[in-house]
């Protein structure tokens, strides 16, 4: 038998007081929705961040309760800028941001383990939030709203709003339609298993379907008109990682990755075939010579100004468009050393999660495979307004982890069968 306490926080954490739980779900919440659907900035977040993560530990949850695999990650790649900025002397408010992120990944984290239904209230958190930017997207491109964002629909044509053959593209309640892309990538998946699995038992198995199948039409359709050709070839790791996730053995996930390789090639293909990478190919060249001349990194945030230094024309870029070799350029080794050590970590959980059948972790999984694709071509995650909903789908997926841990820990080793289940009438808290 096992009491309360150990039932919702992990081996050896003590459940906090009420009130401080209230307020730390509350920031946690705010920290969600608000960044999305009214673009919060860094110091926001790292304010309502810092104040319920202070209200969790002086409510009595010891700070061991919030220990992940991310933990050498996220510090390592703080590491890197702080690095970086007393090298360069630039990068201080970009570093701010980047401290602001991991303060809102621990508040994240350690409300789902001092609270047996905050993952299950954190992924209704994204959903209401991407559904909320999704119809505001939808409903600009219904009504034919101006955005100030066009695509040309002729070959070789420039993406410019001045010609006569063009098609708008919406940003929801963003600013940029490749923002709006990657937080639908991430959010999207999520959504849809929160709905279904918590709406299942309330209101019956179909409806909670409808609303689950509702969310994703919306989500897709406003990401087709972003037209977003990173959030397009996308769809393709979407679709694939779905399906290889819910059997992930070896020879699945191998047959996947490899699907996946071939579908982005193909869809990249017919892409370019209509649109173009534009000036990527040149900024990629750039980035690697300033590599090699600042391997130590440029400072976080910097390589926009270094890059739009060597490349003529008018055009300002704030990255070098794929986020690893961003993490490379301005971090240097040790930034890509974080970087993908981040992404193994998280590659890690997301196939132990699928293995556990937990639906949530799965769901975790199939949007930040896309979103890894979209890190191919472009580095939304530098904005606060697409970083909260990353690292809220990464607090998600660590969370079923932490929970699975205590399950086996409270078990003497046993091999955990208490995840949420694929079943529609899932349970997705723990």
């Amino acid at each position: 038998m096992t009491d309360e306490r150990t039932r919702t926080v992990p081996t050896g954490a003590v459940r906090p007081r009420r009130g401080a739980l209230a307020v730390a779900v509350g920031a946690a919440l705010l920290v969600v929705v608000a960044t999305v659907v009214v673009r919060l900035s860094a110091t926001p977040v790292a304010a309502l961040s810092a104040a319920g993560l202070l209200a969790l530990l002086r409510g009595g949850l010891p700070w061991r309760a919030l220990r992940t695999p991310l933990d050498l990650a996220v510090a390592a790649g703080l590491g890197a800028g702080v690095l970086a900025f007393w090298i360069n002397g630039h990068g201080g408010s970009r570093l701010w941001a980047h401290l602001a992120f991991a303060l809102a990944f621990y508040l994240l984290v350690g409300v789902q383990v001092a609270w047996r239904r905050g993952r299950t209230v954190l992924a209704l958190a994204a959903a209401a939030a991407v559904g909320t930017t999704a119809l505001v997207a939808v409903l600009q491109w219904v009504l034919g709203l101006d955005t100030g964002y066009c695509r040309a629909e002729i070959v070789g044509g420039a993406d410019s709003c001045e010609r006569t053959v063009t098609a708008v593209r919406v940003i929801g309640t963003l600013t940029n339609p490749n923002l709006l892309a990657p937080v639908l990538v991430l959010l999207v998946p999520v959504g849809c298993v929160a709905l279904r699995s918590t709406l299942g038992p309330r209101v019956g198995r179909r409806w909670a379907q409808a609303a689950a199948l509702a969310l994703g039409a919306l989500g897709t359709t406003a990401l087709v008109m972003t037209l977003s050709r990173g959030g397009l070839v996308s769809l393709v790791a979407l679709t694939v990682a779905a399906l290889a996730l819910r059997k992930p053995s070896s020879r699945t996930l191998v047959g996947s990755a490899l699907g996946v390789a071939a579908g982005i090639a193909v869809a990249l293909g017919t892409l370019l075939a209509r649109f173009s990478l534009g000036p990527r190919t040149e900024v990629w060249k750039v980035s690697l010579e300033l590599v090699r001349e600042h391997p130590w990194g440029v400072g976080l945030g910097r390589s926009g100004p270094f890059i739009d230094a060597r490349i003529p024309g008018d055009q300002r870029f704030y990255h070098s468009h794929n986020l690893w070799l961003t993490w490379l350029v301005e971090a240097g080794l040790p930034g890509l050393l974080a970087a993908v050590t981040l992404s193994v970590v998280l590659a890690v959980l997301v196939v132990r999660g699928a293995r556990r059948r937990d639906a949530l972790s799965i769901a975790a999984g199939v949007g930040l495979a896309g979103f890894a694709v979209i890190s191919l071509f472009d580095n939304p995650s530098f904005r606060t307004t697409v970083a909260v909903p990353l690292w809220t789908v990464v607090a998600i997926l660590v969370a079923g982890e932490l929970g699975a841990r205590r399950r086996r820990e409270s078990a003497g080793g046993a091999v955990d069968q208490g995840s949420t289940r694929l079943a529609p009438n899932a349970n997705t808290s723990w």
